[in-house]
């Protein structure tokens, strides 16, 4: 089993299944530049995806996106 630390941790990437490859892949890149692939099953795997969902749903989409994607939400739900 491969972890690494969180503080050392300078981009996370994530790549679901291909064609080219059966498994979802999570890339991590190092400070030092190093690169590691984590478990995306494993335990800190499943933690570090969590953290990245919710930072993506903490930022706000800018200019007029925002309303286009709520207009069309709210007509979904009628």
């Amino acid at each position: 089993m491969q972890s690494v630390r969180i503080k050392h941790i300078q981009k996370l990437q994530g790549y679901p299944k291909t064609v080219f490859c059966g498994k979802t892949e999570l890339i991590v890149t190092m400070r030092n530049g190093k690169t590691k692939c984590l478990n995306p099953d494993g335990k800190q795997g499943k933690q570090l995806l969590l953290k990245k969902r919710a930072e993506k749903q903490q930022k706000k989409p800018k200019g007029g996106q925002g309303r286009r994607n709520k207009i069309i939400n709210i007509l979904e739900f009628r």
